[in-house]
């Protein structure tokens, strides 16, 4: 007598990728020395990113998302050379608030406000390869969050 069959069941799994990310950005830098011992230099970034579902249909993940990145950054720097071996620099940073909608477990939002920083800083040249450097960060705030980890 012949063994008999078994019953299979055989259960496809499929996994994809049911997410699609799109950003757009802009970015601009500009730099200026009106004078041999002054430079100034500026530079500006804009982007706007988000996260789609590609048609497959989810509880765990909104129809868009904003993704966890500011959306505009500034930045404007400085340097002076005051006398010989010496120089005086500066900068101030601006990066706005990280935009958040939607609740779901796939992507976690992250909420970061706005913030701002000023350094400051001296230096003294010993060579071309060689320079001795003071100076302060974040005179604003003792610190400022960059991510949550909250979240």
């Amino acid at each position: 007598m012949p063994p008999s069959a078994s019953p299979v069941l055989i259960v496809p799994i499929t996994y994809a990728n049911d997410l699609k990310a799109d950003s757009q950005g802009l970015e601009g830098a500009i730099s200026w020395s009106p004078l041999r011992t002054l430079r100034l230099a500026s530079s500006y970034a804009w982007i706007q990113a988000r996260i789609q579902q590609n048609g497959v249909p989810s509880a765990n993940v909104t129809e868009e998302l904003t993704w966890s990145t500011p959306r505009n950054t500034l930045d404007v720097r400085g340097a002076w050379d005051f006398a010989r071996h010496w120089t005086m620099n500066a900068s101030v940073d601006a990066v706005s608030r990280t935009p958040v909608s939607g609740n779901n477990q796939v992507v976690q939002p992250q909420q970061v406000p706005a913030y701002q920083r000023v350094d400051a800083g001296v230096s003294y040249s010993l060579g071309e390869s060689a320079v001795l450097s003071a100076g302060v960060h974040n005179l604003q705030d003792a610190h400022h969050l960059e991510f949550n980890p909250d979240r």
